[in-house]
């Protein structure tokens, strides 16, 4: 028994397809502005870092050799102020392990880790025209083919 029709699941699938691709535009745009934010900052500065907590993530490459992956959360110290950011390490981590990062004041007074400059790397800047696109396309196939099937 189908609980949907072939056309409503296709609508469906569009509408999770338009999140996806606005969900691009937005972290194209959020890696640009954090990018840019880092450029402005008046204080950069090296902190020693403690990894809090982290999870693993392996993948295998296209050699079929695992990669792996420590998503770490870290607590740092800034003027007696403690803050928290996240950073991705290739090397072997542990809960209490020291880390030395690059921190910078936001544009809101706040202290970030600096991740890397990924504002000007070109996926961020392609996701923003291709998510526009796609959203596009999607909306025109969730509207405009029940419009012209009506006329």
């Amino acid at each position: 028994m189908k609980v949907l029709s072939d056309k409503a699941q296709n609508k469906v699938i569009c509408v999770f397809l338009l999140i996806g691709s606005i969900g691009l535009v937005v972290y194209g745009i959020t890696h640009i502005f954090f990018s840019i934010e880092y450029k402005l900052s008046s204080d950069v500065r090296q902190v020693t870092a403690v990894v809090k907590d982290y999870q693993i993530s392996v993948k295998t490459d296209e050699k079929g050799d695992e990669v792996v992956k420590y998503h770490a959360i870290l607590s740092f110290e800034v003027d007696g102020k403690t803050y928290t950011g996240k950073d991705v390490f290739s090397r072997d981590i542990s809960r209490g392990d020291e880390v030395t990062e690059k921190a910078y004041r936001a544009l809101n007074g706040e202290y970030k880790l600096y991740t890397g400059d990924i504002g000007d790397n070109i996926t961020s800047v392609m996701m923003i025209p291709a998510g526009i696109i796609i959203s596009i396309f999607l909306i025109y196939e969730i509207f405009g083919k029940s419009k012209e099937k009506e006329q």
